[in-house]
């Protein structure tokens, strides 16, 4: 998404940052390098737990896939920062305070994983400097301390990987930037109309492929179709009268079985995004907030078994 940084030799004692991002400057991934890393510490690759696991391998990867990854993870963070800096009038304070919330959030565990790997390479530096002497008869004279920063490393990027940050970063990056990119501007309480609109469309028309399919869906899709839903969403006229019966007929049908299944979280869920969509409560309700409420419904749905196919 974003042009490589510049490749340092060696990183210097003050961190280096990327005036566009603040993102913590690492230098590309080496995988000689890394395996180096790797050589001072006391991480065994091999050792299985009671299960035949690999733990440690697990541990490892994470960091390394991480460090091999920045160019998408500046990319992604670069693309937050300017829809929190974007002068653009459509964009409703609350969403834009909830965007902000979260890059910042994203940045500063960013910024301690990218630290994290920093102070590896110069752990690896310091080390390289002892003399020969000194790695014969104390060759892991620093490794529990290079251990304890891949570990730590390792739990940081789990935690940034979380599937449901990952989503919250997708319907971020796509409700900010088709908020941005309309056409024409959309006052907030129509907007948000039309996000929960097309979020209960989405629920309806997805119950039926969801029944038949093999495969689990996801309603949140790859951050291109989403932002390219949403985009027509918005650009689509709220539903007129015979639109809104239709759907009040489907509402009553669908909220019977819904209560059927004793999950009082989902119906509130249910009921709340159908208000939604005729424009009640949308003043505290952001546009991201109802896209959590759709991945909710969907999500419970599943776990209920309310989307298993009926023989």
């Amino acid at each position: 998404m974003t042009e490589n940084p510049t490749i340092r030799d060696e990183p210097s004692d003050t961190a280096v940052l990327k005036p566009s991002t603040c993102l913590i400057y690492i230098p590309e991934y080496s995988n000689e390098q890394f395996t180096d890393i790797l050589r001072i510490s006391n991480i065994d690759l091999n050792e299985e737990d009671f299960y035949g696991y690999k733990r440690n391998r697990k541990t490892v990867d994470r960091v390394s896939l991480w460090w091999q990854n920045q160019e998408n993870i500046r990319g992604n963070l670069e693309r937050l920062k300017n829809i929190t800096d974007s002068s653009s009038t459509n964009l409703p304070p609350l969403e834009k305070e909830q965007i902000e919330t979260f890059f910042i959030q994203r940045l500063e565990l960013a910024n301690n994983i990218n630290q994290d790997i920093r102070e590896l390479i110069e752990k690896l530096e310091t080390y390289k400097k002892r003399p020969s002497v000194g790695k014969f008869f104390f060759p892991n004279k620093n490794s529990t301390s290079v251990e304890d920063v891949i570990t730590r490393a390792s739990g940081r990027v789990n935690s940034y990987s979380d599937s449901t940050k990952i989503k919250w970063m997708t319907m971020m990056l796509a409700v900010g930037e088709a908020i941005i990119e309309a056409e024409r501007d959309i006052n907030p309480r129509d907007l948000r109309q039309k996000i929960a609109q097309h979020a209960w469309t989405e629920i309806i028309n997805l119950i039926p492929h969801a029944k038949v399919s093999r495969r689990k869906i996801d309603i949140i899709d790859e951050l291109g179709i989403e932002k390219r839903e949403l985009k027509r969403a918005l650009g689509r006229a709220l539903w007129d009268t015979e639109r809104k019966h239709q759907e009040e007929i489907l509402h009553k049908k669908l909220l019977t079985q819904v209560e059927a299944l004793g999950n009082k979280s989902l119906t509130q869920d249910f009921e709340t995004l159908y208000k939604a969509t005729k424009g009640e409560d949308l003043e505290n309700l952001s546009s991201l907030d109802l896209l959590s409420l759709q991945n909710n419904i969907w999500v419970r749905l599943y776990h209920e078994n309310a989307l298993e196919e009926e023989y």
